[in-house]
């Protein structure tokens, strides 16, 4: 069978015909028009092929080597296994860019289905690994108008993780440690340290969804400093320190549920380098930090530390960690009493 798009009007208002014609018969045509738009329609590539099977309530093209997109999968059908594993299958597919909202969702339900069967059956490292893969899609797509009720699915879900099943979940490492994993990560971490706290499932929940989405601003880092083998040089730590402004306008963009919700979320973005005495980033200057920023500041170094963040440092055991923490508390960056409730929620996870 093939399937093409012809023009059949005017600038415009654009008429299509999309037909599809198996040899020896007749072509069958179904029409329809795209107002307001220039004389073809504006496509996307696919931003992650290894996502593709997800892709359901979307139409894909192909593009020929004269430049025609032609239809790959039609609205509501599913690639099959047969399709994905031949061996011409496309590397590059294209959706209409009014689909892309769209095609983000199709991912993430995909993913949140399997990702609550393994949460019911209890398979953690698959529960982590699904989490993450999560995250990479939402923050392939940092605009998005769909990002926050993303990310409010997953905070969500972290949340059915009872104690047990959160300790498990920290142990197992990450072996392509991504921005996305580390959000998890903390995302895990803020859910153990709020209920810690003794906080409310509301203030639990805006504190995981600040702690997911507090690193977003490096979206706009490169890989080739995000992933440096080697130490970073003045400069590049400079543009690397960028992602705590470049996260709080990106998320200045996004509507929330709550004006609490969102000045939470950017605060968290702006301020988790931030230290009390005035040291950290982005801004040299003491300041008063709401606790909450004061703690997600402290778990983020606490991960950063532990992880395999940098491959040219090896990561180091929670008891160094702690005390480079206490030495820095002693210093005046961070409030003593958050010291003692951040090693309280650590160590219950060991």
């Amino acid at each position: 069978m093939v399937a093409f798009l012809t023009r059949a009007s005017p600038s415009y208002h654009a008429l299509y015909f999309l037909c599809s014609h198996n040899s020896g018969e007749k072509p069958e045509c179904s029409i329809f028009v795209i107002e307001n738009k220039s004389w073809w329609i504006d496509m996307i590539a696919v931003k992650d092929m290894s996502q593709i099977h997800r892709y359901f309530s979307v139409t894909l093209y192909i593009k020929t080597s004269a430049d025609k997109y032609v239809l790959y999968k039609k609205e509501g059908e599913a690639l099959d296994t047969e399709r994905l594993y031949i061996e011409n299958f496309p590397t590059t597919l294209f959706i209409n860019d009014e689909d892309e909202n769209a095609a983000i969702k199709d991912v993430n339900k995909s993913i949140h289905k399997e990702l609550t069967y393994a949460i019911e059956t209890n398979n953690i490292k698959a529960s982590k690994s699904l989490l993450i893969e999560a995250v990479e899609n939402m923050f392939q797509n940092p605009r998005s108008t769909v990002l926050v009720e993303i990310a409010e699915e997953l905070v969500k879900t972290i949340n059915l993780l009872d104690l047990p099943s959160l300790r498990e979940f920290l142990k197992i490492s990450v072996s392509d440690y991504t921005t996305a994993a580390h959000s998890v990560c903390i995302s895990a971490f803020a859910v153990n340290f709020a209920r810690k706290m003794g906080w409310s499932w509301e203030r639990t929940q805006v504190f995981t969804f600040s702690a997911m989405l507090h690193d977003i601003g490096k979206i706009e880092i490169s890989d080739e400093i995000l992933r440096k083998d080697s130490p970073l040089t003045d400069e590049e730590f400079k543009i690397l320190q960028s992602h705590t402004i470049s996260g709080g306008k990106i998320l200045t963009m996004h509507n929330f549920e709550s004006e609490t919700l969102k000045k939470a979320t950017i605060s968290a973005a702006i301020y988790h380098h931030q230290k009390l005495d005035g040291s950290g980033y982005p801004y040299k200057e003491k300041m008063m930090l709401s606790y909450p920023v004061q703690a997600l500041g402290m778990l983020d170094a606490y991960e950063s530390l532990t992880s395999d963040e940098r491959s040219y440092r090896k990561p180091l055991p929670a008891a160094e960690a702690l005390k480079i923490l206490k030495n820095d508390t002693l210093n005046g960056k961070y409030s003593k009493s958050l010291f003692t409730n951040v090693v309280m929620s650590i160590r219950s996870e060991s």
